[in-house]
């Protein structure tokens, strides 16, 4: 499902127009994003994942 995520670029929905990066997130700067981190939901900005300190499965 996460790379399928990769190849939507500029679909059609009810926020306006959606693209993924190639991590799955969506590049739509209204929407919130979260990740799982120790098992709760984070804003993905104040997330280790986003300063670098983890990496995401599949990530180098």
């Amino acid at each position: 499902m996460r790379d399928a995520l990769g190849d939507v670029k500029d679909r059609d929905s009810i926020v306006g127009a959606i693209t993924f990066d190639d991590h799955g997130q969506n590049t739509v700067p209204l929407i919130t994003k979260y990740v799982v981190q120790d098992g709760k939901w984070v804003v993905w900005e104040d997330s280790d994942y986003a300063t670098g300190k983890r990496k995401l499965p599949g990530q180098k």
